[in-house]
């Protein structure tokens, strides 16, 4: 298959995603087969899942911006770590720990905050605002980055959940590319001769495209596994069993012609 026609499937396959997706927001279970104590986590990983699924596919189907495969790395190794808080937010062992971690996440993160008196600064109107702010020093000042358990790097998280080959094999895979790193100047134009090379001037990396929406489907084809584990689904729609199908088919296709195109 050639390189193009497989980028125009994976795009084409993105809007199966979406159908799916509405869907199983449309049941019953996920509405109301979410655990109270875990609500808030659940769908804000969902939702950050989704909306950067969604982002990355804007950004590489965008024409004003060439190239804006390079834009949407970073935000497909922002969608693997939301995937793996999901993983950990629905574990069936991990409930007690999750939330207690969770609420040390939240203190920590006040206690950067409320304590960084250059890059923020909390106006204060009167005593009570005073006896507030100390009230709520004393309450997030214990708490230490060693507290975090494994949210204290994502490899931890990653390791935790059982999700160390989505790890090496998608979020570490990029990073040169999130951080400025000099060697990756080339994706930022193209060679015009021996030594020459020409920034701003891009030519078309469909390869690098169909890599970047290839791992952001499978992630978000691996959530839609965990969600319909985790609700139980009674009746999964037909929608998604079309495409499960669909996906079996496309990643015989991406991993086939990904290696006939690299010989």
């Amino acid at each position: 298959m050639d390189i193009n026609e497989l980028l125009n499937n994976l795009r084409t396959y993105t809007q199966t995603i979406y159908d799916i997706l509405h869907d199983i927001e449309s049941t019953d279970e996920f509405k109301n087969n979410i655990d109270p104590d875990l609500k808030q986590y659940f769908y804000h990983s969902y939702i950050k899942c989704k909306r950067n699924f969604k982002a990355i596919n804007i950004l590489i189907s965008c024409r004003e911006l060439q190239n804006g495969y390079i834009e949407a790395i970073p935000l497909l190794r922002v969608m693997v770590e939301s995937y793996l808080h999901f993983c950990y937010i629905i574990h069936p062992d991990f409930k007690d720990e999750a939330i207690m971690n969770y609420d040390r996440l939240k203190k920590y993160q006040i206690k950067q905050m409320i304590n960084n008196r250059i890059g923020y600064k909390v106006k204060l109107t009167g005593m009570a605002d005073k006896k507030l702010l100390e009230r709520i020093r004393k309450e997030v000042n214990g708490i230490k980055f060693s507290d975090l358990g494994p949210f204290k790097d994502i490899y931890e998280l990653a390791k935790k959940t059982d999700n160390e080959l989505v790890y090496n094999n998608i979020y570490r895979k990029f990073n040169s590319f999130v951080h400025f790193n000099p060697t990756t100047y080339i994706s930022y134009g193209s060679e015009t001769g021996k030594r020459g090379f020409n920034f701003g001037r891009y030519e078309p990396q469909p390869e690098r495209e169909c890599e970047i929406l290839y791992y952001s489907i499978d992630i978000i084809i691996r959530l839609i596994v965990q969600i319909l584990t985790y609700i139980d689904i009674k009746e999964a729609p037909q929608e998604l069993h079309e495409g499960i199908s669909k996906w079996i088919s496309l990643r015989e296709e991406y991993k086939n012609t990904m290696s006939s195109h690299a010989m």
